[in-house]
Order: C-alpha cells, then structure tokens, then sequence
C-alpha cells in the first residue's frame, strides 16, 4: 500500500512538472503556480514522508537499529 501511495505521487509530480512547463511556456505565473508548483511541493512532502516510513520499516525489519519512535504504518 505504501509503495502504491509512493507511485500515485511521483506520476502527480511528473504531472505538475509538465503544467509548470506550459504555464512558463505561456507566461502566466499564476497557472504554472496555482497548477503546477503548488501541487508539486505537496507531492514532494508526500514523497518525503512515504521513503522515510520505508527507510525505518527496512531498520526495523533487519535490526539495524533501535526500535523507531512512533507507530509504523499500518497494511504496509
């Protein structure tokens, strides 16, 4: 489920990136803004979130190192 939410977010992104793209093509910072940049910065912290949980379950599950701090994400 977590790798699933990971790849939802990288194709979001890719998408962001393509509306950045036509928005600075167009000349119309709002849009590339509004559309492109904003969601794209969301996605990144998503991402963010999604490769710290896996770094610790991987910790977790080969011992390397002490037990992490908070709960692990649940159906992952």
């Amino acid at each position: 489920m977590l790798l699933t939410r990971l790849e939802y977010y990288l194709a979001d992104l890719d998408r962001s990136g393509r509306i950045m793209v036509i928005g600075a093509a167009h000349a119309n910072p709002d849009y590339a803004h509004w559309y492109g940049n904003a969601p794209a910065k969301s996605d990144l912290i998503e991402i963010r979130d999604a490769a710290h949980k896996l770094t610790r379950m991987k910790k977790v599950y080969r011992g390397d190192s002490f037990p992490p701090i908070g709960p692990l994400p649940a159906g992952s």
